[in-house]
């Protein structure tokens, strides 16, 4: 039932459980390829009027990625939460925390994370990757965000270097997008890099 309901609800009625009931039902989302009505139905009930009405247009035995479903709820989570979450899972399948990771910490995390350690970790990165890192950005908001952490001598660096540059095969984008959401992911971790949403602003 959580998996089909939008994730933030799902995220927030999470809350109300214990650490091990969170982690199974974390388990039999990311284990789903296809809805049933049997599935968390243990701890469903509160939620099943909502569910009724949100997911009635879900056919019966509509197949869906139950791992995606988690990740979705999880992002909503934010914060510790969902990260504890993911933590417990990759400790017991390496494999799946991997996927999951992958689905819930993407480069459009940039666009909501404070600038000062993207500002430090700009300016060690050469011109060329920068313009590579702006290639492979998901959307406008991350590369706005790239660009404003940038100075205004190599704001135009990049500009000129895009344009000599040309047409380059993706895979080189892709590659340093990985190494920079690497290390963004890590400071993350860390606590360095904050992201700034709805919870951490006032």
């Amino acid at each position: 039932m959580f998996s089909r309901l939008p994730p933030k609800l799902s995220a927030a009625a999470l809350t109300h459980f214990s650490g091990e009931k969170k982690l199974q039902i974390a388990r039999r989302i990311a284990r789903q390829t296809a809805a049933s009505p049997e599935v968390l139905e243990q701890v469903a009930a509160a939620l099943r009027e909502k569910a009724r009405h949100i997911g009635s247009h879900n056919g019966e035995g509509e197949t869906f990625d139950g791992v995606s479903a988690l990740a979705a709820i999880l992002k909503s989570a934010g914060g510790s939460f969902g990260k504890k979450i993911v933590d417990a899972l990759e400790t017991e399948d390496p494999g799946l925390g991997k996927i999951l990771k992958g689905k819930i910490y993407t480069l459009s995390d940039v666009a909501l994370a404070a600038g000062l350690p993207l500002q430090k970790k700009l300016a060690a990165m050469s011109i060329r990757d920068i313009v590579l890192l702006l290639r492979a950005a998901p959307g406008d908001d991350v590369r706005k965000k790239i660009r404003n952490n940038l100075s205004a001598g190599r704001q135009e660096q990049v500009l000129e270097e895009d344009e000599i540059m040309g047409a380059v095969p993706k895979l080189q984008a892709d590659e340093v997008a990985d190494a920079f959401l690497l290390w963004f992911n890590q400071r993350r971790e860390e606590g360095e890099i904050i992201m700034l949403n709805e919870d951490t602003l006032v």
